[in-house]
């Protein structure tokens, strides 16, 4: 029959019954609960109430996470250089912050030679651009590559891997080009740059401590609290 599944957040560890409902399914729905920053720091549970076909409802179960909530590990995703790939025009990054309050990120724009891994890993810091999401390419841009790097560091200081994303050579004059690249995650000496045009997504199974950032985890029922980072 249709079941019901409920989740509970509490926002302290001590005895008492100040859980709040915050979700709710029958049994043929999604029974999955993806825990967002507001349950940070706090205690999840589900309860189940089987219910029979015949509409008997038998004894509700209930298991609770044994840790509080944790922000999940910094990440940036969906990186991408807006705009035209030409001299003197206007090239705006975006990208989404991932894992808990973003801190003090770093990112900047870097001039490599040409878009082999060899040069883009060499690519020089451009002055006066660390922390600017915009760059007007100047003459020295000129058939050279602009790359954009971004570190994520959530507010307590821990850093996530470095994103990367690279552009075609620079032109004099405008022509038909793409007006946008996307990150391509690569991997440095310091830090991992993904390489990949596809946002990037890592789990865990908080049976300890479940992990939470914005739609980062996912819990499944009968096994405690589960996150998604």
């Amino acid at each position: 029959g249709n079941s019901i599944i409920k989740w509970f957040r509490k926002e302290n560890e001590g005895d008492g019954d100040d859980w709040v409902e915050i979700a709710s399914y029958e049994r043929n729905e999604n029974t999955l609960y993806r825990p967002t920053s507001e349950d940070v720091g706090s205690l999840l549970s589900v309860h189940y109430t089987p219910v029979r076909s015949d509409g008997m409802v038998g004894r509700t179960l209930t298991t609770s996470s044994n840790a509080p909530v944790t922000p999940a590990l910094p990440r940036v995703e969906r990186v991408a250089i807006i705009g035209d790939y030409v001299r003197g025009h206007e090239l705006i990054t975006r990208s989404t912050y991932v894992g808990g309050e973003e801190g003090p990120s770093e990112y900047g724009w870097f001039r490599a030679e040409s878009s082999s891994d060899e040069h883009i890993n060499a690519a020089v810091a451009i002055p006066n651009t660390q922390r600017k999401r915009v760059y007007f390419p100047g003459t020295e841009d000129i058939d050279k590559v602009l790359v954009f790097r971004y570190t994520p560091v959530r507010e307590d200081g821990i850093r996530g891997e470095t994103v990367e994303v690279a552009t075609p050579p620079i032109a004099a004059h405008k022509s038909s080009r793409p007006n946008s690249t996307t990150s391509t995650p690569r991997s440095s000496s310091t830090t991992s740059t993904p390489r990949s045009s596809a946002p990037t997504k890592t789990e865990s199974t908080p049976q300890g401590t479940p992990r939470a950032g914005p739609q980062d985890t996912a819990a499944d029922l009968g096994e405690g609290a589960q996150k998604v980072a």
